[in-house]
């Protein structure tokens, strides 16, 4: 066989299967999982906690996963570890089942600041077979009585260029959140927000470190927020759309990020995430 044919035979090969280090893509043999809203139980109880939020809004929240494995996997412990057996942990997720994920109050000190889960890998690669879904669900007012789903991202959708949000609605029945996280949690990492008219005109900025935010739990990604965009920048009055550009100013940070557009009379929330 020719060289030339040697390699485009190899090239095929590795395009049809995927490359493991795809998914760990900072090779500590862990694949992580960042819930962006994660509430925790109550204690001694099977009921999520319920936060207040504005304008009399009450929120909560819901995490399932599902354990595609012919073996028993424990639970998230510290640093939201998922346990393959033979490691000595609780088992909580009973093979080829669909199950609750009962988040513990000190892995989650704050729902808005999310929950990161970590998956050794193993030769079977096991997380391959795993599922993760959250919701959030406000209950004053019931207009999403089912939830709305969150974003789960594996560790392979964490950004390190660039990124935008685009075409965010703004009217005066609304508000708009932004979070910011960092799972790597790297001290000191910070990003700049640029607001940004539809038409390419810069609006306003303001740099955010989700670094400067970290829990002692590393269950936990550095975060940082503005919870109401339009009382940090009155000048989006004028505006119906813009964008938010998102971008990393500390070298070789990760991050994640979204924006809550909620009507402040229904609760009703939108979520807008990036497109990479």
């Amino acid at each position: 066989m020719s060289v030339a044919r040697s390699v485009a035979l190899i090239t095929a090969l590795l395009l049809a299967f995927p490359i493991l280090g795809s998914d760990d893509t900072n090779g500590d043999r862990f694949v992580e999982v960042l819930i962006p809203l994660a509430f925790a139980y109550q204690a001694n109880a099977l009921t999520p906690v319920v936060i207040e939020g504005a304008y009399g809004s009450r929120w909560t929240g819901e995490a399932w996963f599902h354990n595609g494995t012919d073996l028993d996997v424990g639970s998230p412990i510290h640093k939201g570890e998922i346990c393959l057996f033979p490691t000595p942990c609780p088992v909580l997720y009973p093979k080829r089942t669909t199950t609750p994920i009962r988040l513990l109050p000190f892995i989650v000190s704050d729902p808005n600041r999310g929950a990161l889960f970590s998956i050794p890998l193993d030769s079977a690669n096991t997380f391959r077979s795993f599922t993760f879904s959250a919701r959030v669900l406000e209950l004053s007012r019931r207009s999403q009585p089912n939830g709305v789903e969150v974003p789960v991202v594996w560790e392979r959708e964490y950004l390190s260029a660039p990124s935008r949000l685009i075409g965010i609605p703004r009217k005066a029945e609304s508000r708009v959140a932004l979070r910011v996280y960092d799972p790597r949690r790297t001290a000191g990492s910070s990003v700049r927000i640029d607001l940004v008219a539809l038409d390419g005109s810069a609006i306003a900025s303001k740099v955010l470190m989700p670094g400067a935010n970290l829990t002692i739990d590393e269950g936990q990604p550095g975060y940082a927020a503005i919870n109401d965009l339009e009382v940090e920048f009155p000048q989006l009055a004028a505006y119906d759309r813009f964008d938010i550009l998102i971008t990393p100013l500390t070298a070789g940070m990760e991050f994640w990020a979204f924006a809550a557009v909620t009507d402040r009379d229904t609760q009703h929330v939108l979520f807008i995430t990036p497109d990479r």
